[in-house]
């Protein structure tokens, strides 16, 4: 009852007291007009109270609504909350932070929250805990979590301090909100991304031209292997000085020329000169040069390639020149919040609308979403909107494009809910969205990559497996698929001793152990066809640890190399046989003048006749010539004239 209440009640029995005293000391009966008169101040106030009752009940149901809107908030978030008293216990985590975890919430409320940190981690999130309750305002701490199942994914957490009022005896004191996001996509991006820029920076070690990287000053920053050889001097001597030490004074107009070209203009096209090496040689070169931009475009320094022209004029066309990109990928937990009413405008925009299309967030409201989202994706949206009015039920994230004020487009992925009234009937749309537009990038990078070395995979003539670590088969080409007769799907699932047709599993998981204790192996079998028959194979077998210890394997077809090899032997078999069949006589044969005798190896004088059969295949048959026919057989007509 309030004041004003309490004093009208007052003066409205002091009335009907003074009335009452009246009467009874002037003997007579209370006036029916008084009492008239009293019933109707009665009758007043009972008319105030009920109006009184009644904005009260309504005042309720808007902070029903109220409780229930930002109860939605906390619980369809994205991201995860959890609200700690000083000691790290729980009490109290919305709907994203059970199930990034796997657990119920019975698992959570009033236990230790570090339990829930990987074991390696705890040590760092205790250390840090103390001053994230005192002071959590801009500090970040990035940990592992353990899901129910024991698996872990990498969370970043921040701190914010709870201010809502609260009774003494309410219990609220001393405690804050942690703000828990999934980065472990962030974190494989990330890795991705080191990954490429080790390998660019391994190709830039490699290449045969000299590279050289300066700021806008001409400073030296990176100074590659090929610009070592080029000019005479060290990485470590050359990074931090000036391009300028490899120029000859007659060049460093020209040098200067260039610079100022390659700053205004972005790039210059490769021109011939001469440089200076560290020994004061005169080295001519072919120079091409371009900028170095950061993220927003800005020039901060730029590129020289130079080639060594005295060997390789007619070299081939330059190489290409790619440009150092340094992303850096967080995930932020300031996300963009949103309600549409069912027309599909806008009645509520968080602040941070601005950071999220560039543009003040009160522009947007009371403006339908549809001119925002790109119209290759709108009708997504529209559908997603739909399903989440039609069916009452929050739907899991949708991925569309949102028109930056700028005119670009940012990738974005929402969850939604709907918002409904004290009687259960949906009068709108909860949106909570992200900006990832960074992550698509990435992705559509990687799968860039993949299809690339598909596409190479699939057009080479050797046969092409990748196989698990149980040994199946998860990846084959087409190669492989023609040399066998199987077609792809009969492939994929099959273990190697189902192809495998001359070893066995013993020797196989010998090949096996070969791999994972050095890393590859090469080696000749024989495979299967589909229809039986046996085909020869040089199968060269590499572990790729990157892919949780998959194996890829390239197999080489090895049936004309043994046909040849076949062919080969054969001939030399028929070349041994015909050899051992054939005796020949060489060198000088010591013969009788007079008789006609040979020595043999021996001593012994043998008839020719005698040496000849033993050393030769011939055969001899005994005739008489023409002349010995007539000199010693004149009387015999052996031979008719």
């Amino acid at each position: 009852m309030t004041v004003e209440k309490e004093q009208w009640f007052g003066r409205l029995r002091d009335l009907a007291e003074k009335i009452a005293a009246d009467k009874k000391n002037d003997g007579a009966r209370i006036e029916p007009s008084d009492l008239t008169s009293l019933v109707h101040e009665i009758q007043v106030y009972q008319t105030e109270i009920e109006i009184q009752n009644e904005e009260l009940r309504r005042v309720q149901t808007e902070l029903e609504r109220s409780r229930d809107r930002f109860s939605a908030l906390f619980h369809e978030a994205p991201i995860g909350y959890v609200v700690l008293n000083e000691d790290g216990t729980v009490l109290d985590a919305n709907q994203t932070t059970f199930e990034m975890l796997g657990k119920q919430r019975s698992a959570l409320m009033r236990k230790a929250f570090f339990q829930h940190i990987h074991p390696e981690d705890q040590s760092l999130f205790l250390g840090r805990y103390r001053s994230f309750y005192k002071h959590p305002e801009g500090k970040v701490v990035e940990v592992r979590m353990i899901r129910h199942d024991r698996s872990f994914f990498f969370a970043r957490i921040e701190g914010r301090r709870i201010s809502f009022n609260s009774d003494a005896a309410g219990g609220t004191a001393g405690q804050f909100c942690l703000v828990i996001n999934d980065v472990t996509k962030a974190k494989e991006a990330e890795r991705a991304l080191k990954k490429s820029e080790s390998e660019y920076r391994n190709l830039v070690k490699s290449m045969n031209d000299a590279i050289i990287l300066a700021d806008t000053n001409g400073k030296i920053i990176v100074f590659n292997p090929s610009a070592e050889r080029l000019l005479g001097c060290t990485a470590q001597d050359a990074v931090g000085s000036s391009v300028a030490r490899f120029c000859s004074p007659e060049r460093k107009k020209e040098q200067a020329q260039m610079l100022h070209q390659v700053m205004a203009s972005g790039s210059v096209p490769p021109y011939q000169t001469e440089r200076l090496s560290a020994d004061g040689r005169s080295v001519p070169v072919e120079i091409s040069l371009s900028t170095r931009t950061d993220d927003k475009g800005v020039p901060i320094g730029f590129i020289a390639v130079l080639r060594d022209i005295t060997a390789f004029k007619a070299a081939q066309r330059k190489a290409r020149e790619s440009d150092l990109r340094f992303r850096s990928f967080v995930e932020s937990a300031n996300d963009l919040v949103y309600t549409i009413d069912p027309e599909g405008l806008f009645t509520y925009i968080s602040p941070n609308w601005l950071e999220f299309v560039g543009e003040p967030a009160e522009k947007a409201i009371g403006t339908s979403f549809e001119p925002y989202v790109h119209p290759e994706d709108l009708h997504l949206c529209q559908k997603f909107l739909q399903r989440v009015l039609s069916t009452g039920k929050k739907q899991s994230s949708v991925e569309y494009r949102v028109r930056h004020r700028d005119g670009s487009w940012r990738w974005h992925y929402s969850n939604g809910a709907p918002l409904t009234d004290a009687d259960g009937n949906v009068i709108g749309y909860l949106g909570i969205a992200r900006d990832i537009t960074e992550r698509k990038e990435i992705e559509t990078k990687l799968k860039d990559n993949e299809r690339y070395l598909r596409s190479i995979l699939q057009t080479t003539v050797d046969g092409f497996w990748e196989i698990d670590s149980s040994g199946r088969i998860v990846e084959v080409n087409q190669a492989y698929c023609t040399l066998s007769g199987y077609d792809r799907n009969e492939i994929l699932g099959r273990r190697i001793g189902d192809l495998e047709a001359a070893e066995t599993s013993e020797e196989t998981a010998l090949h096996f152990q070969q791999v994972m204790s050095n890393g590859q192996d090469v080696f000749e079998t024989w495979h299967r066809r589909k229809d039986g028959s046996l085909f020869p194979l040089e199968v060269s077998v590499t572990r790729i640890d990157s892919k949780g210890g998959r194996m890829v394997c390239f197999c080489r077809d090895l049936t004309e190399r043994k046909a040849i090899e076949q062919e080969r032997e054969r001939l030399i078999s028929e070349l041994k046989n015909a050899l051992s069949q054939v005796k020949t006589l060489s060198g000088l044969l010591p013969i009788c003048s007079h008789c006609k005798n040979i020595r043999d190896d021996q001593g012994y004088w043998k008839s020719i006749e005698s040496y000849i059969t033993e050393h030769s295949e011939a055969q001899f048959s005994h005739s008489l010539c023409r002349e010995c026919a007539k000199k010693y057989y004149p009387d015999m007509d052996i031979y008719d004239d």
